[in-house]
């Protein structure tokens, strides 16, 4: 009787925990923003304890949302100096220049800009004595310390020009070094992605594209070798975003990428090879895919994934923890032409919000938590970058 009590109980918590839902309080928290939204992303860029909100408009001015700490933010953008009026796609924050505040790159359909955090809750537009304006059409940016110096680096995936690799100088100035770098690829780029996928200790790069999509593997010495045939990741479908997350808990870097036709799952086999495993997985989302998110959700230890459509309902795919993905509603499924996607615990109570870039009105969706314990890390980077970009943290539990 005794085992059959205990096993209800494993039961009924499992249950609750994965019950997991969420409520859309985009009006309470003042984040709605309706400026044709591509892309988002947070930062706690006043170092205050808790995540701030830059969104990326393309018709509009963008948006600086300062979290209040409450619950709700304030529009920050005119006094913080960060409008970036260029027909914005991408953003990304970054401490390139290590002072321990957050700086701010804006990819735009005509130049690019790069804030310098002042420390004081504004910022600067250093973009060009940094020399990375990259004037084409930007699409998706990346921060990320590819040599292992100590700062970080920049990738910027572009539309129509040749995609661009700026490394960091260390004196607040930025060299372009695509061409002997080797990865200045001109297929039609969309979105961009660092991760160390062979765990060498270097970080590696994949690039979305209209075309055939790119791997390249950091070979140590600055330069990079193309081997997405190798790899078996060279996905044709006409990519918009990917992310890096290992779902599988298996110690390397999965990959997920989001297309226009059906999407992909690659599973690192763990010898710089990948197989497609999107059909047993079973999240082969078709919807028109632009943005991509991992994210543990429900606190379960393993990695959930949120898909933003253009068409249709955006998906939410809770990991079952033995390869596959279950579709959850948990009421997040928004459908007003989705593009950009962005986890993030902006009210500090240990589970991860989601915030949805929309053609329409933006939404920010609150987790309302479940019964799984939590873990907050904040890393400062000494030696390597002091934002702590490619670190990889393991933990234990027992």
């Amino acid at each position: 009787m005794l085992r059959n009590v205990i096993s209800f109980l494993y039961m009924f918590i499992a249950i609750v925990a994965y019950s997991v839902d969420f409520s859309n309080v985009t009006d309470i928290a003042g984040v709605g923003c309706t400026g044709l939204s591509f892309g988002v992303a947070w930062g706690d860029y006043d170092n205050d304890g808790d995540l701030d909100l830059y969104v990326a408009n393309y018709n509009e001015a963008n948006v600086l949302y300062r979290n209040n700490g409450d619950g709700t933010f304030t529009d920050v953008t005119d006094e913080a100096g960060v409008s970036c009026r260029g027909h914005s796609r991408g953003v990304a924050w970054g401490d390139y220049d290590n002072d321990g505040d957050l700086d701010l790159y804006v990819a735009n359909d005509g130049a690019n800009v790069l804030y310098r955090n002042n420390g004081d809750g504004t910022f600067t537009d250093v973009t060009s004595e940094a020399g990375v304006s990259c004037t084409g059409s930007s699409c998706g940016v990346a921060w990320g310390d590819y040599d292992n110096d100590g700062d970080l680096d920049l990738y910027v995936a572009n539309f129509y020009e040749a995609n661009v690799l700026y490394r960091n100088n260390g004196d607040g100035t930025f060299a372009d070094v695509t061409s002997e770098a080797g990865v200045g690829y001109t297929g039609y780029s969309r979105g961009v992605a660092w991760g160390d996928y062979d765990n060498d200790g270097d970080l590696d790069l994949y690039v979305a594209n209209y075309e055939a999509n790119v791997l390249y593997r950091n070979n140590g010495d600055d330069t990079f070798t193309d081997v997405t045939d190798e790899a078996g990741v060279g996905y044709t479908g006409s990519s918009w975003g990917v992310a890096w997350g290992d779902y599988d808990n298996d110690g390397d870097l999965d990959l997920y990428v989001a297309n226009y036709e059906a999407n992909v799952l690659y599973r690192n086999n763990g010898d710089g090879t990948f197989t497609d495993v999107t059909g047993q997985a079973g999240v082969g989302c078709t919807g028109n895919s632009r943005g991509v998110a991992w994210g543990d959700y429900d606190n379960d230890g393993d990695l959930d994934l949120y898909v933003a459509n253009y068409y249709g309902a955006n998906v939410l795919y809770r990991n079952n923890g033995d390869g596959t993905f279950t579709m959850v509603g948990a009421g997040v499924g928004c459908t007003g032409n989705s593009r950009g996607v962005a986890w993030g615990d902006y009210d500090n109570d240990g589970d991860l919000d989601l915030y949805v870039a929309n053609d329409e009105a933006n939404v920010l969706y609150r987790n309302n938590g479940n019964l799984n314990h939590w873990l907050q890390i904040r890393l400062h980077g000494t030696i390597s970058n002091r934002s702590a970009i490619g670190t990889k943290v393991k933990v234990i539990a027992h």
